[in-house]
């Protein structure tokens, strides 16, 4: 296959198509590999041999010949599958916030300032924007309040149970020349969960009568466990099966390991 390039965009980060390209020459590497579940994939869908163009609406176009001699044009449409999307309570929003409340606490409370704290946020109670304020006010008072009283080591609950989106703190009472109040791991695993999968088929299924015409059309559910936004175990279970959807498959897709799921559809038997 042959790759037609499209001219860049901007340098500081990588654009939306670039991302898109990565993904995708992981999965093509992953379907040439055979490799794990793509052996028995491989068997039932054909990438036609032929120009791979990056493109938009579908996001990869394969203009090519099947092994049986068939012209075929094969869209692939690529996504992303986030844990929440819910703008502000998303894990990508809530770094930030925890950064904020961390900042903002820390300038308030002038005896912590010269050590170092680890706080652990409770991903169950996320801080909304306009909470933030007041979460950094509340966290600052607990350390000006209690920092004689605690010792190395885990913070009792006692003193901070009233602020909700706080699960822990972790106090080290040794002065460096450049302490910092940082966010310890909060990131809680989950399983994916089939009703974000059905929400994504159906809003790319509304988009597709839009888009550039193909003999058929695959959509590629990425889920990028780098991303803690993202990260989700792919199991679904036997009762899990979409109504059919004008995608000849659906894939769940974890690309570092190459972890492929195929979702089935009403009418895949």
């Amino acid at each position: 296959m042959t790759n037609q390039h499209h001219p860049k965009k901007g340098k500081n980060r990588p654009t939306h198509e670039k991302i898109e390209r990565h993904y995708f020459g992981q999965f093509l590497s992953h379907y040439e590999s055979q490799e794990g579940n793509f052996k028995c994939f491989r068997r039932n869908y054909e990438i036609p041999k032929g120009d791979i163009v990056y493109s938009d609406s579908p996001d990869v176009m394969i203009h090519g010949v099947t092994t049986l001699g068939e012209v075929t044009t094969l869209g692939v449409e690529i996504t992303n599958s986030y844990i929440s999307d819910d703008p502000e309570k998303s894990e990508q929003a809530q770094r930030e916030l925890r950064e904020v409340v961390l900042t903002r606490a820390k300038s308030q409370a002038p005896k912590g300032e010269k050590y170092d704290l680890w706080i652990g946020f409770d991903p169950f109670h996320p801080i909304l924007k306009k909470q933030a304020t007041p979460i950094a006010r509340e966290l600052a008072e607990v350390v000006e309040n209690n920092l004689d009283k605690w010792l190395c080591g885990h913070v009792p609950k006692q003193f901070f149970e009233h602020i909700l989106q706080v699960k822990s703190i972790y106090f080290n009472p040794i002065e460096y020349p450049a302490p910092a109040w940082r966010p310890l791991q909060c990131y809680e695993g989950s399983t994916l969960e089939f009703k974000r999968v059905q929400e994504i088929v159906e809003k790319k299924s509304r988009k597709l009568q839009n888009y550039q015409k193909c003999t058929k059309y695959w959509l590629l559910i990425v889920i990028d466990f780098i991303d803690r936004a993202q990260d989700q175990d792919l199991q679904l279970g036997a009762e899990d099966v979409l109504q059919k959807s004008p995608f000849e498959c659906v894939l769940l897709y974890k690309p570092p390991f190459g972890e492929l799921v195929l979702v089935r559809q009403s009418d895949d038997g």
